[in-house]
């Protein structure tokens, strides 16, 4: 069977001269940190695409593992960014789901077959065929993107352009969180981190006693006031000890996994669910007994699909979930990638988003 879409491979942006540009994209041009700002034209407008004015795009930590090509997945030259916002500039002639002027905002998800068993149970973001936003064609550090109508959501005014990171780090912690808990059960969210803090609000909103896992003892204050309702520092054995058999579930947002003390934590037949990307995928062990003995389940979830998505943000507005996040002008960009991906001056607190308002007073793009 072939799909019933077109397909993207040759479509491409191309880098031009200012002049004739729809937009400015940050390109890496091969493996690590270094960017440059080129001008560049999308490929032209399908009739079941749209193209948006970028308002707003968060920065994730696999945007700087892809850059650094941590994976060894990366095709350069490339453009990273896949938490974004904007507001739609052109419609494809059979789009219905939009009008330019739209609010919208782009899942990490850039294409699936949408003929598969996944896709026509609704979980696009496992298809065997999908594209995700960051890959041979330009991703949301720009301030001009062009995809699917299908893969865009609408985006209610009350979100503020701040949380651009719900369109990646949001539907990561709420798919599963959503598709798991039942409100009374006991929820363990690893690491209060650009994940974490929005899994503890989720959770929190979602009816269960929330206890926050970190290894920095200085976040406790701020992890109660996203709404965890205990706090276990993992380096502290004893407290962990006490703990033990204490939690039904847990979400697993840290990017090095402590599956040993998951296991210790959950009573019987609990779960933990894996949802932090590791920078080196292939360095993590357990002892598989304390799960076996205590019918545990391990597993995992990507981002969420796109229904999954849509109701994140339903959630997130009815309930005011939104990130904290640390915003940085478009031309700030290397400001932000210092910040996220070295630690320099310090670590986000706790996302950080590229808003592109200020670049537009020097920058006009080309119909």
């Amino acid at each position: 069977m072939t799909s019933s879409h077109q397909v993207y491979s040759d479509r491409t942006s191309k880098i031009c001269d200012i002049g004739d540009a729809h937009g400015v994209a940050i390109l890496s041009k091969a493996a690590g940190l270094d960017v440059e700002y080129v001008p560049f034209r999308h490929a032209p407008l399908l009739d079941n695409e749209i193209r948006i004015r970028v308002t707003d795009s968060g920065l994730c930590q696999s945007d700087a593992f892809m850059m650094k090509n941590a994976w060894g997945i990366s095709a350069f030259p490339l453009v990273a960014g896949h938490e974004i916002l904007g507001i739609v500039t052109h419609i494809g002639e059979k789009v219905t789901k939009f009008q330019v002027g739209d609010r919208v905002g782009q899942e990490p998800l850039k294409d699936s077959c949408e003929h598969c068993h996944d896709c026509m149970l609704g979980f696009t973001n496992v298809c065997s065929q999908n594209r995700f936003t960051i890959g041979q064609e330009f991703g949301g550090f720009a301030t001009s993107f062009q995809s699917r109508a299908n893969n865009f959501t609408k985006i209610p005014d009350i979100i503020p352009g701040s949380a651009a990171p719900l369109m990646c780090a949001g539907t990561t912690v709420y798919s599963p969180l959503s598709r798991d808990l039942s409100p009374g059960m006991k929820v363990g969210i690893i690491g209060v981190g650009g994940l974490g803090h929005l899994g503890i609000m989720y959770a929190n909103k979602m009816g269960c006693e929330v206890t926050a896992i970190s290894t920095s003892l200085d976040k406790e204050a701020e992890a109660k006031s996203f709404g965890a309702h205990h706090f276990l520092v993992s380096k502290d054995l004893e407290a962990v000890k006490n703990a033990e058999r204490t939690l039904d579930y847990i979400l697993d947002t840290a990017t090095v996994y402590s599956l040993d003390m998951s296991t210790t934590l959950l009573k019987p037949r609990g779960v933990v669910n894996i949802v932090g990307a590791p920078d080196d995928p292939k360095h993590h062990s357990f002892n598989a007994f304390s799960a076996v003995s205590k019918n545990l389940t391990i597993k995992g979830s990507a981002a969420g699909s796109r229904l999954e998505t849509e109701k994140m943000i339903e959630f997130s507005a009815r309930h005011s979930v939104y990130p904290k996040s640390e915003v940085y002008k478009f031309s700030d960009f290397n400001l932000a990638l210092d910040s996220l991906a070295r630690g320099i001056p310090r670590a986000p607190r706790y996302r950080a988003v590229l808003e592109t308002a200020s670049f537009f007073e020097n920058f006009t793009p080309s119909n």
